[in-house]
């Protein structure tokens, strides 16, 4: 083990420990649900919450959680957890986890031994992730939606397509953070004659609804009612969000545009004769447009970008028209533009990320365009 080895693991270890001292907010809501879900009460109603909450922290308003009831299961356990502190820091650890098997798994899929050149600059890329920071701070679940992008890709290029999609449907927590993966891979497959992703889906999500409802029978009557009045007006981090505030927050429909302009032009592309490479290319590229033009998003969410992000720093490290010269001073931007992202949402608001999801977004099509000339 190599200096430049050391110093990435005492980045680590200090990151561990310094963040379990921080305070976090956006976990409270999931505990307090799991607890107010053991006595069958509604954890979407505000005063089911606030006496759990107030007990442990002391914040300005209850936090509530918006999430469809497929998230039950996997809230569900934290009920046998009466220590909120250890649960909370247990929580932060397996998001920690996560994080680096999942950047590992992919930097050796898609990068491979040619990390070893370039590690350092690779290293403070996902060092200084922005929203890996988001996920820390605030105890998000943005590490499930990564552990669920990262399965599907890596376990459809095994050719292991029903557990892929079985893998996938943990994302129904969020599902709009996905929605472009979802219309373009499935319609793909569906082009294709390939069902077992699509299959795959299906089961997993039917596993997650009916273990809601063994949870609480009336759960997706609570979630129905809940939406009747929708977070629209949370400051978020996507296009929508931002138009919102431009214009007005009186215009909800500025929220859904990005959306509704994004699905017809994905439609247009799966008219396309598309090969394997390309399409797998597309795959990857519109998981971080899912997360820009989605109505609703937060930092945290977003790193489910990091496959998208990986995926670029392959092409980057193995272009042969670039010395090596060139291909440190790219890695040297991608690093200065993270720690930009970071001070920016540390001395600011993780909402106003805007501008860096979108930078990303727009930079991940470019190995597009790398796959197309390789095909040409």
């Amino acid at each position: 083990m190599n200096k430049k080895h050391l110093l990435i693991i005492l980045l680590l270890t200090i990151t561990t420990t310094t963040q379990l001292t921080f305070p976090k907010y956006d976990f409270i809501q999931y505990w307090s649900s799991s607890k107010v879900l053991d006595t069958s009460l509604n954890p979407y109603k505000k005063e089911n919450l606030e006496t759990l909450q107030y007990s442990v922290r002391n914040f300005d308003d209850v936090i509530r959680m918006w999430n469809p009831p497929f998230i039950f299961p996997l809230i569900y356990p934290l009920k046998f957890f009466s220590n909120y502190n250890l649960i909370e820091n247990l929580w932060t650890l397996l998001a920690i986890l996560t994080y680096v098997v999942c950047a590992y798994f992919l930097v050796k899929k898609y990068i491979g031994k040619s990390y070893k050149e370039y590690f350092l600059y690779l290293s403070m890329i996902l060092f200084a992730f922005p929203p890996f920071w988001a996920l820390l701070h605030m105890a998000q679940i943005g590490f499930i939606l990564l552990f669920a992008a990262t399965s599907y890709l890596l376990f459809r290029d095994n050719k292991q397509y029903f557990l892929a999609g079985c893998l996938l449907s943990i994302s129904l927590i969020k599902p709009h953070s996905f929605y472009l993966l979802y219309l373009f891979s499935f319609l793909s497959d569906i082009k294709i004659k390939n069902f077992k992703p699509i299959l795959g889906f299906i089961f997993g999500g039917t596993v997650l609804f009916i273990a809601s409802l063994l949870i609480a029978p009336d759960g997706w009557t609570w979630y129905i009612e809940a939406m009747k009045s929708p977070p629209v007006y949370f400051k978020t981090t996507t296009i929508g969000s931002f138009l919102m505030e431009v214009f007005g927050f009186q215009y909800k429909f500025l929220r859904f545009l990005p959306m509704f302009i994004c699905v017809p032009i994905c439609l247009k592309l799966l008219c396309k004769n598309l090969n394997e490479q390309m399409t797998r290319a597309i795959t990857i590229a519109v998981i971080p447009l899912s997360q820009l033009t989605s109505p609703y998003g937060w930092p945290a969410d977003q790193l489910a970008m990091l496959p998208s992000i990986i995926y670029l720093l392959s092409f980057i490290v193995s272009e042969k028209s670039l010395n090596k010269t060139r291909i440190k001073m790219i890695l040297a931007f991608l690093v200065l533009l993270n720690l930009i992202g970071y001070i920016a949402a540390s001395t600011r608001s993780y909402d106003e990320l805007v501008w860096y999801t979108t930078i990303i977004s727009l930079i991940c099509l470019l190995p597009l365009s790398s796959t197309a000339s390789s095909n040409s």
